[in-house]
């Protein structure tokens, strides 16, 4: 992937998530519990996303005018006990304590999802790699674990066979893309250009593409509830932050091979043009859905149709600028961090319908929130050191 795009790209994964969950266990987990090593270069139903749609809805929801935001964010006067509250809630624990101390206490717990939830929070990859076998000793088909198997394989960080790891991850979830793409990085990296091209065949043929971001998240929460006393908000934003640091490939390999910069036209340009587009619209989660179109673009700027790449590229830009847009003016992410039941409805419509979705049922519960005389206006009140 061209250092434009991969630049654009870590900025997105940063932003994505320090906005949309920008409580203190984000900074707790996020900066000091980041997790086993996959490959980060760039920074989770079964029915596809239809992410251009979203975000056409999106654009047609209604604008509320920007808020006032003094020092503290303030969209309204008299909340700032409520920013004090959360600051003395801040202050309460020794981040890098307690996160070692919950993998402390998950790890012989010999239950295949806390076990799992330990590997994902603790910082040392050699721990990790250790407690994803007992995780697969006890659950042999568990995807997260295949899946985190599979990239650090491919990514030549730790021993192991990648036919026997990417046979695997197949048979847990061949109808994930990103498991096919992830074939594709070795096989193109090995010059293995017929093997190559048939996995991004399968890819294409994909109708989902996903990193099992969100499930991530609801697996290191749970991991939480049973060792620690965080609230649910606390626990469940710190997820998110975990995922945010750990579960987005890169695929920098396979969208050069589609660019018109490939030193040798070895994939197909149809096969790079079918991949990007349904990558792009069937991603679950944003991020993903960007390399989709990425990958569209390069490909038909290969084939020599500057329009249409231009078009795609406008079309990306304009898919990314309506999600934050969208959740920035609506106060949306600071009623992620201050609403439980906010929060919940956000968790279920990401896992029941992917992101870009679940974004847009976000605003317009904010908006809804927003007009509402009898609903605690300071739930709209971000925190600014915390990013909202």
């Amino acid at each position: 992937m061209d250092a434009g795009l991969t630049s654009l790209l870590r900025k997105f994964a940063a932003v994505l998530l320090l906005a949309a969950a920008a409580l203190a266990a984000v900074l707790l987990f996020w900066r000091s519990s980041q997790g086993p090593g996959t490959d980060q270069a760039i920074a989770p139903e079964d029915a596809a996303v239809d992410a251009a749609h979203s975000a056409t809805t999106l654009s047609a929801l209604p604008e509320l005018p920007d808020m006032d935001r003094p020092t503290l964010g303030l969209p309204t006067p008299g909340c700032e006990d409520v920013v004090a509250e959360r600051r003395r809630r801040l202050a309460r624990y020794d981040h890098d304590e307690l996160a070692r101390d919950v993998v402390k206490t998950l790890s012989p717990s010999g239950n295949a999802e806390l076990l799992l939830a330990a590997a994902l929070l603790t910082r040392e990859e050699d721990v990790a790699d250790g407690l994803f076998d007992s995780v697969l000793r006890l659950d042999p088909d568990n995807r997260i674990a295949l899946w985190h198997q599979l990239q650090n394989c491919v990514a030549g960080k730790m021993p192991c066979d990648p036919d026997t790891a990417e046979a695997a991850a197949i048979a847990a979830d061949a109808g994930n893309g990103l498991v096919w793409l992830e074939l594709a990085r070795r096989q193109i990296r090995e010059e293995r250009w017929q093997d190559a091209e048939e996995s991004l065949q399968r890819a294409a043929a994909a109708h989902r593409f996903d990193t099992y971001f969100i499930e991530h998240a609801v697996v290191v929460e749970r991991g939480l509830a049973a060792a620690s006393e965080l609230s649910y908000p606390e626990r469940m934003i710190a997820g998110i932050g975990v995922s945010a640091a750990i579960a987005i490939p890169a695929f920098g390999d396979v969208s050069r091979a589609c660019s018109k910069d490939a030193e040798q036209a070895r994939i197909s340009v149809d096969v790079c043009t079918e991949l990007g587009e349904q990558m792009a619209e069937s991603s679950r989660e944003l991020l993903t859905s960007m390399i989709g179109y990425a990958i569209w673009r390069n490909s038909e700027q290969r084939s020599g149709d500057e329009e249409r790449a231009r078009q795609i590229g406008a079309e990306m830009d304009r898919v990314r600028a309506s999600f934050f847009e969208e959740a920035k003016t609506s106060g949306a992410w600071a009623l992620v961090e201050n609403d439980v039941t906010v929060l919940q409805d956000y968790v279920d419509n990401f896992l029941a319908h992917g992101e870009i979705r679940a974004a847009k049922m976000l605003v317009q519960d904010a908006r809804r929130l927003r007009t509402d005389p009898d609903y605690d206006q300071c739930n709209f009140v971000g925190n600014a050191e915390w990013g909202s």
